[in-house]
Protein backbone atom coordinates (compact mmCIF):
# COMPACT_ATOMS: atom_id res chain seq x y z
CA UNK A 1 0.00 0.00 0.00
CA UNK A 2 1.00 3.75 -1.12
CA UNK A 3 2.50 5.33 2.03
CA UNK A 4 2.04 9.11 2.45
CA UNK A 5 4.70 10.92 4.37
CA UNK A 6 4.03 13.75 6.87
CA UNK A 7 4.69 17.17 5.33
CA UNK A 8 7.72 18.86 6.19
CA UNK A 9 9.11 22.75 6.63
CA UNK A 10 8.96 24.38 2.80
CA UNK A 11 12.58 25.18 1.90
CA UNK A 12 13.15 28.50 1.74
CA UNK A 13 16.37 29.22 0.22
CA UNK A 14 16.65 31.41 -2.81
CA UNK A 15 20.10 30.52 -4.04
CA UNK A 16 21.45 27.32 -4.91
CA UNK A 17 24.68 25.51 -4.07
CA UNK A 18 26.04 22.87 -6.85
CA UNK A 19 29.17 20.87 -6.85
CA UNK A 20 31.24 21.94 -9.23
CA UNK A 21 31.44 20.30 -12.60
CA UNK A 22 34.41 20.00 -14.52
CA UNK A 23 32.44 18.73 -18.06
CA UNK A 24 28.77 17.40 -18.27
CA UNK A 25 28.54 14.46 -20.15
CA UNK A 26 31.18 11.89 -18.98
CA UNK A 27 33.29 13.33 -17.09
CA UNK A 28 34.61 14.23 -13.29
CA UNK A 29 32.33 15.72 -11.17
CA UNK A 30 33.75 17.01 -7.87
CA UNK A 31 31.55 16.11 -5.42
CA UNK A 32 30.53 19.10 -2.85
CA UNK A 33 29.42 16.16 -0.35
CA UNK A 34 30.17 13.04 1.35
CA UNK A 35 27.62 10.39 -0.20
CA UNK A 36 26.60 7.48 2.17
CA UNK A 37 27.63 3.41 0.80
CA UNK A 38 25.93 1.38 2.75
CA UNK A 39 25.30 -2.47 2.84
CA UNK A 40 21.48 -3.10 2.03
CA UNK A 41 19.77 -3.82 5.93
CA UNK A 42 19.10 -7.38 6.55
CA UNK A 43 15.79 -6.07 6.58
CA UNK A 44 15.46 -4.94 2.92
CA UNK A 45 17.45 -8.78 1.82
CA UNK A 46 14.50 -10.83 3.40
CA UNK A 47 12.08 -8.88 1.70
CA UNK A 48 13.91 -9.45 -1.60
CA UNK A 49 13.96 -13.12 -1.44
CA UNK A 50 10.47 -13.15 0.10
CA UNK A 51 9.56 -11.16 -3.35
CA UNK A 52 11.51 -12.69 -5.62
CA UNK A 53 8.77 -15.05 -7.28
CA UNK A 54 5.60 -12.48 -7.01
CA UNK A 55 6.69 -11.25 -10.26
CA UNK A 56 3.99 -8.46 -11.45
CA UNK A 57 4.43 -6.62 -14.75
CA UNK A 58 1.82 -3.95 -13.61
CA UNK A 59 2.23 -1.69 -11.26
CA UNK A 60 2.68 1.59 -9.41
CA UNK A 61 6.64 2.96 -9.69
CA UNK A 62 6.96 5.14 -6.28
CA UNK A 63 11.17 5.38 -5.98
CA UNK A 64 10.68 6.40 -2.32
CA UNK A 65 8.48 3.80 -1.17
CA UNK A 66 10.69 1.02 -3.17
CA UNK A 67 13.20 2.79 -1.36
CA UNK A 68 12.26 2.35 2.09
CA UNK A 69 11.52 -1.26 1.56
CA UNK A 70 14.75 -2.49 0.45
CA UNK A 71 16.84 -0.41 2.89
CA UNK A 72 14.24 -0.43 5.69
CA UNK A 73 15.21 3.25 6.29
CA UNK A 74 13.62 6.33 8.00
CA UNK A 75 12.57 8.82 5.57
CA UNK A 76 12.44 12.49 6.58
CA UNK A 77 9.50 12.93 4.80
CA UNK A 78 7.69 15.24 2.17
CA UNK A 79 9.59 18.44 1.74
CA UNK A 80 8.32 21.34 -0.84
CA UNK A 81 9.09 23.96 -2.50
CA UNK A 82 7.22 26.63 -4.48
CA UNK A 83 7.07 25.55 -8.47
CA UNK A 84 7.35 28.66 -11.24
CA UNK A 85 8.51 29.59 -14.27
CA UNK A 86 10.55 32.71 -13.46
CA UNK A 87 11.66 34.82 -10.52
CA UNK A 88 10.23 37.66 -11.01
CA UNK A 89 7.12 37.53 -8.76
CA UNK A 90 7.52 37.20 -5.14
CA UNK A 91 7.45 34.46 -2.36
CA UNK A 92 6.88 35.07 1.45
CA UNK A 93 9.31 33.03 2.90
CA UNK A 94 8.02 34.31 6.45
CA UNK A 95 10.93 34.97 8.70
CA UNK A 96 13.27 35.67 5.92
CA UNK A 97 11.52 37.94 3.98
CA UNK A 98 10.58 37.82 0.74
CA UNK A 99 12.53 36.64 -2.35
CA UNK A 100 11.82 34.87 -5.28
CA UNK A 101 10.48 31.13 -6.80
CA UNK A 102 14.43 29.95 -7.81
CA UNK A 103 12.98 26.21 -8.53
CA UNK A 104 11.35 26.56 -12.52
CA UNK A 105 10.86 22.96 -13.39
CA UNK A 106 11.33 19.82 -11.61
CA UNK A 107 11.86 16.09 -12.70
CA UNK A 108 11.95 12.57 -11.48
CA UNK A 109 14.45 9.70 -13.99
CA UNK A 110 13.07 6.40 -13.37
CA UNK A 111 15.20 3.07 -13.81
CA UNK A 112 12.51 0.24 -14.27
CA UNK A 113 15.21 -2.72 -13.98
CA UNK A 114 17.00 -0.97 -10.55
CA UNK A 115 16.94 -2.96 -7.13
CA UNK A 116 14.61 -1.36 -5.11
CA UNK A 117 11.38 -2.00 -7.12
CA UNK A 118 12.66 -5.82 -7.72
CA UNK A 119 12.28 -5.79 -3.85
CA UNK A 120 8.85 -4.51 -4.28
CA UNK A 121 8.35 -7.99 -6.59
CA UNK A 122 8.28 -5.83 -10.04
CA UNK A 123 10.39 -7.14 -12.57
CA UNK A 124 10.43 -5.74 -15.87
CA UNK A 125 12.27 -6.40 -18.90
CA UNK A 126 13.98 -3.22 -19.70
CA UNK A 127 15.35 -5.21 -23.40
CA UNK A 128 11.16 -4.54 -24.29
CA UNK A 129 9.14 -1.97 -24.93
CA UNK A 130 7.20 -1.16 -21.79
CA UNK A 131 3.58 1.43 -21.44
CA UNK A 132 3.36 3.94 -19.02
CA UNK A 133 -0.31 4.17 -18.50
CA UNK A 134 -0.65 7.03 -16.19
CA UNK A 135 1.37 9.58 -13.89
CA UNK A 136 0.51 10.99 -10.82
CA UNK A 137 2.21 13.33 -8.19
CA UNK A 138 1.86 14.95 -5.17
CA UNK A 139 1.74 18.53 -4.58
CA UNK A 140 0.18 21.54 -2.76
CA UNK A 141 -2.24 24.09 -4.83
CA UNK A 142 -2.98 27.49 -2.85
CA UNK A 143 -6.17 28.64 -5.39
CA UNK A 144 -6.43 32.94 -4.08
CA UNK A 145 -7.77 33.97 -7.60
CA UNK A 146 -10.38 32.17 -8.75
CA UNK A 147 -10.61 34.45 -12.16
CA UNK A 148 -7.47 31.98 -13.44
CA UNK A 149 -7.11 28.82 -14.61
CA UNK A 150 -3.42 28.09 -14.34
CA UNK A 151 -2.10 24.66 -15.82
CA UNK A 152 0.05 22.09 -14.51
CA UNK A 153 2.15 19.95 -16.91
CA UNK A 154 3.56 16.80 -17.34
CA UNK A 155 6.48 15.62 -19.61
CA UNK A 156 7.55 12.25 -20.95
CA UNK A 157 11.21 12.11 -21.78
CA UNK A 158 12.55 8.79 -23.31
CA UNK A 159 16.33 8.31 -23.85
CA UNK A 160 17.85 9.90 -27.20
CA UNK A 161 20.37 11.78 -28.64
CA UNK A 162 18.08 14.82 -28.24
CA UNK A 163 17.96 14.33 -24.18
CA UNK A 164 18.67 11.74 -21.26
CA UNK A 165 21.52 10.94 -23.99
CA UNK A 166 24.02 11.98 -21.51
CA UNK A 167 25.36 10.46 -18.23
CA UNK A 168 27.67 12.45 -15.49
CA UNK A 169 29.71 10.84 -12.31
CA UNK A 170 31.48 11.40 -9.23
CA UNK A 171 34.80 9.61 -9.36
CA UNK A 172 35.93 7.48 -6.56
CA UNK A 173 32.93 7.71 -4.46
CA UNK A 174 31.00 6.62 -2.58
CA UNK A 175 34.15 4.28 -2.12
CA UNK A 176 38.02 4.33 -3.99
CA UNK A 177 37.35 2.81 -7.23
CA UNK A 178 33.62 3.36 -7.53
CA UNK A 179 31.78 5.39 -9.36
CA UNK A 180 28.23 7.08 -9.48
CA UNK A 181 26.78 7.38 -12.14
CA UNK A 182 23.80 9.92 -13.16
CA UNK A 183 21.83 10.90 -16.13
CA UNK A 184 21.01 14.17 -17.31
CA UNK A 185 17.83 15.65 -18.24
CA UNK A 186 18.55 18.39 -21.02
CA UNK A 187 17.30 22.11 -20.83
CA UNK A 188 17.79 24.66 -23.66
CA UNK A 189 17.63 28.18 -22.56
CA UNK A 190 17.21 29.90 -26.53
CA UNK A 191 13.68 27.90 -26.21
CA UNK A 192 13.21 27.70 -22.31
CA UNK A 193 12.41 24.53 -22.76
CA UNK A 194 13.08 20.80 -22.05
CA UNK A 195 14.51 19.18 -25.69
CA UNK A 196 13.31 16.01 -26.27
CA UNK A 197 10.32 15.23 -24.59
CA UNK A 198 8.18 12.53 -26.08
CA UNK A 199 4.29 13.58 -24.68
CA UNK A 200 3.35 16.55 -22.62
CA UNK A 201 0.03 16.30 -20.72
CA UNK A 202 -2.13 19.45 -19.38
CA UNK A 203 -4.19 19.18 -15.99
CA UNK A 204 -6.15 22.49 -15.76
CA UNK A 205 -6.08 23.76 -12.11
CA UNK A 206 -9.45 25.34 -11.20
CA UNK A 207 -12.23 25.86 -8.65
CA UNK A 208 -12.87 21.92 -8.97
CA UNK A 209 -9.58 21.10 -8.85
CA UNK A 210 -9.10 22.74 -5.81
CA UNK A 211 -11.38 21.74 -3.95
CA UNK A 212 -10.61 18.06 -5.07
CA UNK A 213 -7.50 17.25 -2.43
CA UNK A 214 -6.52 14.09 0.01
CA UNK A 215 -7.96 13.97 3.54
CA UNK A 216 -4.77 15.61 4.55
CA UNK A 217 -5.10 18.50 2.23
CA UNK A 218 -2.74 17.60 -0.55
CA UNK A 219 -3.22 17.31 -3.86
CA UNK A 220 -2.77 13.88 -5.75
CA UNK A 221 -3.68 14.79 -10.23
CA UNK A 222 -3.41 11.71 -12.08
CA UNK A 223 -3.31 11.29 -15.74
CA UNK A 224 -4.12 8.54 -18.04
CA UNK A 225 -1.14 8.59 -20.50
CA UNK A 226 -0.47 5.82 -23.00
CA UNK A 227 3.49 6.55 -23.91
CA UNK A 228 5.38 2.98 -25.03
CA UNK A 229 8.90 3.39 -24.23
CA UNK A 230 10.98 1.42 -26.64
CA UNK A 231 14.46 -0.44 -25.58
CA UNK A 232 17.43 1.93 -25.07
CA UNK A 233 21.29 0.48 -25.52
CA UNK A 234 23.48 0.11 -22.22
CA UNK A 235 22.85 1.48 -19.31
CA UNK A 236 19.72 3.81 -20.49
CA UNK A 237 17.73 0.72 -20.74
CA UNK A 238 14.62 0.62 -18.76
CA UNK A 239 15.07 4.79 -17.88
CA UNK A 240 12.82 7.25 -18.90
CA UNK A 241 12.17 11.11 -17.24
CA UNK A 242 8.91 13.20 -16.39
CA UNK A 243 9.48 16.58 -15.69
CA UNK A 244 6.65 18.96 -14.30
CA UNK A 245 6.18 22.67 -14.79
CA UNK A 246 3.65 24.89 -13.28
CA UNK A 247 2.39 27.06 -15.64
CA UNK A 248 0.25 30.13 -14.46
CA UNK A 249 -2.68 31.10 -16.23
CA UNK A 250 -2.72 35.03 -14.93
CA UNK A 251 -0.91 38.03 -15.30
CA UNK A 252 1.25 39.55 -12.89
CA UNK A 253 2.93 42.50 -11.71
CA UNK A 254 6.62 41.89 -11.35
CA UNK A 255 8.53 42.03 -8.01
CA UNK A 256 5.16 43.18 -6.52
CA UNK A 257 2.64 40.54 -6.68
CA UNK A 258 2.94 37.51 -4.54
CA UNK A 259 2.59 33.50 -4.41
CA UNK A 260 -0.08 32.12 -2.60
CA UNK A 261 -1.02 35.47 -1.34
CA UNK A 262 -2.88 37.29 -3.97
CA UNK A 263 -1.40 34.65 -6.92
CA UNK A 264 -2.30 31.24 -7.28
CA UNK A 265 0.62 28.74 -6.97
CA UNK A 266 2.19 25.56 -7.06
CA UNK A 267 4.68 23.54 -4.40
CA UNK A 268 5.68 20.42 -5.29
CA UNK A 269 6.75 17.92 -2.99
CA UNK A 270 10.00 15.77 -2.44
CA UNK A 271 11.33 13.06 -0.38
CA UNK A 272 14.38 13.31 1.72
CA UNK A 273 15.17 9.52 1.69
CA UNK A 274 17.67 8.73 4.29
CA UNK A 275 17.18 11.20 6.84
CA UNK A 276 17.29 15.08 7.58
CA UNK A 277 20.80 16.56 5.66
CA UNK A 278 21.56 13.02 4.65
CA UNK A 279 22.20 11.22 1.41
CA UNK A 280 20.62 8.41 0.14
CA UNK A 281 22.44 4.75 -0.16
CA UNK A 282 23.53 4.35 -3.44
CA UNK A 283 23.70 0.94 -5.66
CA UNK A 284 25.44 0.88 -8.50
CA UNK A 285 23.32 1.29 -11.73
CA UNK A 286 20.74 2.14 -10.14
CA UNK A 287 19.31 5.58 -11.97
CA UNK A 288 16.67 6.62 -9.99
CA UNK A 289 16.86 10.57 -9.07
CA UNK A 290 14.99 13.64 -8.90
CA UNK A 291 16.16 16.85 -10.63
CA UNK A 292 15.51 20.28 -10.14
CA UNK A 293 15.93 23.27 -13.08
CA UNK A 294 17.24 26.05 -10.91
CA UNK A 295 17.27 29.86 -11.85
CA UNK A 296 21.21 29.44 -12.45
CA UNK A 297 20.42 27.22 -15.26
CA UNK A 298 17.15 29.04 -16.01
CA UNK A 299 18.88 32.08 -16.71
CA UNK A 300 21.77 30.46 -18.23
CA UNK A 301 24.10 31.22 -15.35
CA UNK A 302 24.96 28.15 -13.95
CA UNK A 303 28.56 27.20 -16.00
CA UNK A 304 28.72 24.25 -17.22
CA UNK A 305 25.45 23.13 -16.28
CA UNK A 306 23.68 25.39 -18.02
CA UNK A 307 22.50 22.99 -20.59
CA UNK A 308 20.70 20.24 -17.64
CA UNK A 309 18.61 20.18 -15.09
CA UNK A 310 21.07 19.10 -11.59
CA UNK A 311 20.48 15.70 -10.33
CA UNK A 312 20.30 15.56 -6.79
CA UNK A 313 23.32 13.85 -6.05
CA UNK A 314 25.15 17.17 -7.48
CA UNK A 315 23.47 19.51 -4.96
CA UNK A 316 23.61 20.36 -1.64
CA UNK A 317 22.09 17.78 0.59
CA UNK A 318 20.13 20.76 2.85
CA UNK A 319 17.68 20.59 -0.57
CA UNK A 320 16.72 17.14 -0.07
CA UNK A 321 15.32 16.77 -3.22
CA UNK A 322 16.51 13.32 -3.44
CA UNK A 323 12.99 11.36 -4.91
CA UNK A 324 10.02 13.91 -6.65
CA UNK A 325 6.70 12.66 -5.46
CA UNK A 326 6.05 11.91 -9.28
CA UNK A 327 4.69 7.99 -9.54
CA UNK A 328 4.33 6.12 -12.98
CA UNK A 329 1.98 3.46 -13.60
CA UNK A 330 3.92 0.86 -15.84
CA UNK A 331 2.94 -1.79 -18.20
CA UNK A 332 5.73 -4.69 -19.74
CA UNK A 333 7.53 -7.84 -20.36
CA UNK A 334 8.08 -10.24 -17.65
CA UNK A 335 11.98 -9.59 -16.90
CA UNK A 336 13.60 -13.17 -16.89
CA UNK A 337 17.52 -13.43 -16.56
CA UNK A 338 18.07 -15.17 -19.85
CA UNK A 339 19.85 -14.81 -23.14
CA UNK A 340 22.03 -11.80 -23.27
CA UNK A 341 23.20 -10.72 -26.49
CA UNK A 342 27.07 -9.33 -26.23
CA UNK A 343 27.65 -8.35 -29.64
CA UNK A 344 26.21 -10.70 -33.08
CA UNK A 345 28.54 -13.74 -31.77
CA UNK A 346 28.56 -14.05 -28.45
CA UNK A 347 25.64 -15.02 -25.88
CA UNK A 348 24.83 -16.67 -22.76
CA UNK A 349 22.01 -17.57 -20.11
CA UNK A 350 22.36 -18.51 -16.04
CA UNK A 351 20.46 -20.86 -14.29
CA UNK A 352 18.53 -21.60 -12.12
CA UNK A 353 17.80 -18.28 -10.98
CA UNK A 354 17.18 -17.82 -8.00
CA UNK A 355 19.58 -20.63 -6.59
CA UNK A 356 21.12 -21.70 -3.17
CA UNK A 357 24.32 -20.04 -4.61
CA UNK A 358 25.14 -22.48 -7.30
CA UNK A 359 24.81 -21.17 -10.75
CA UNK A 360 24.98 -22.96 -13.86
CA UNK A 361 26.34 -20.19 -17.21
CA UNK A 362 25.80 -21.92 -20.58
CA UNK A 363 27.94 -19.31 -22.98
CA UNK A 364 27.94 -19.60 -26.88
CA UNK A 365 30.18 -18.00 -29.44
CA UNK A 366 31.35 -18.43 -33.04
CA UNK A 367 34.80 -17.58 -32.31
CA UNK A 368 37.47 -18.65 -29.69
CA UNK A 369 36.81 -16.25 -26.70
CA UNK A 370 38.48 -15.43 -23.75
CA UNK A 371 35.47 -13.87 -21.33
CA UNK A 372 36.14 -12.04 -17.87
CA UNK A 373 33.18 -12.91 -15.89
CA UNK A 374 32.98 -10.63 -12.42
CA UNK A 375 30.28 -10.84 -9.48
CA UNK A 376 29.91 -8.15 -7.40
CA UNK A 377 27.83 -7.23 -4.15
CA UNK A 378 25.31 -4.73 -3.78
CA UNK A 379 27.27 -2.51 -2.08
CA UNK A 380 29.21 -2.99 -5.38
CA UNK A 381 32.57 -4.98 -3.48
CA UNK A 382 33.69 -7.72 -6.08
CA UNK A 383 33.10 -11.12 -4.26
CA UNK A 384 34.14 -13.48 -7.62
CA UNK A 385 36.57 -12.58 -11.01
CA UNK A 386 36.80 -15.36 -13.42
CA UNK A 387 38.28 -16.27 -17.10
CA UNK A 388 36.04 -18.26 -18.92
CA UNK A 389 37.49 -19.52 -22.42
CA UNK A 390 34.38 -19.82 -24.37
CA UNK A 391 34.50 -21.86 -28.39
CA UNK A 392 31.11 -22.99 -29.39
CA UNK A 393 28.60 -23.95 -26.66
CA UNK A 394 30.24 -24.17 -22.95
CA UNK A 395 28.89 -24.45 -19.69
CA UNK A 396 30.46 -23.00 -16.93
CA UNK A 397 29.40 -22.96 -12.99
CA UNK A 398 30.43 -20.68 -10.35
CA UNK A 399 29.81 -20.67 -6.55
CA UNK A 400 28.32 -17.97 -4.16
CA UNK A 401 27.42 -20.52 -1.44
CA UNK A 402 30.51 -19.02 0.97
CA UNK A 403 28.68 -15.40 0.75
CA UNK A 404 25.08 -14.06 2.05
CA UNK A 405 21.91 -15.12 0.99
CA UNK A 406 20.57 -12.11 -1.25
CA UNK A 407 21.55 -10.45 -4.54
CA UNK A 408 24.61 -9.83 -6.52
CA UNK A 409 25.34 -8.91 -10.00
CA UNK A 410 27.09 -11.27 -12.49
CA UNK A 411 28.89 -9.09 -15.36
CA UNK A 412 30.30 -11.10 -18.33
CA UNK A 413 31.82 -9.08 -21.21
CA UNK A 414 29.22 -5.56 -21.24
CA UNK A 415 25.91 -7.21 -20.07
CA UNK A 416 25.12 -6.88 -16.43
CA UNK A 417 22.32 -9.61 -14.63
CA UNK A 418 21.28 -9.90 -11.46
CA UNK A 419 21.75 -13.14 -9.37
CA UNK A 420 19.80 -14.00 -6.32
CA UNK A 421 21.12 -16.52 -3.76
CA UNK A 422 17.92 -17.49 -1.15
Amino acid sequence: MKKIYMLAATAILSTTSFAQLVEKTENLLTPGQSISHEAISSEGLSKALQNSDKVQTSSWFDYAFAYETLYASSPYGLIGNNLFPDSTILVNYGTSGYGAPWIHAIGQTFDVDALPFIVEGIALDPSQPFTIDSLAAFGVYTRVDNSSIDTLIFQVIAPSTDNLGGRSYFLDNPAPGDTLYMINTDWDYASLSTPGVMTEYRVLLDDAFFADSTANGLHYPTIAAGDVITPANGAFAGVFAVNMEFRPGYTFIPFIDTLNVNKNGWRFLSNELNGQDTDPTYTAGDYNQGSILPQDVRYDDAGAWNNSFIPHWAYTPTFGYEAMAIHAYITGEESTISVNELNNNFKFNVFPNPSNGVFNINLSSNDDNNVNLTVKNVVGQTVLTETVNVSGNTNHQISLTDYSKGIYFLTIGNETVKLIVE
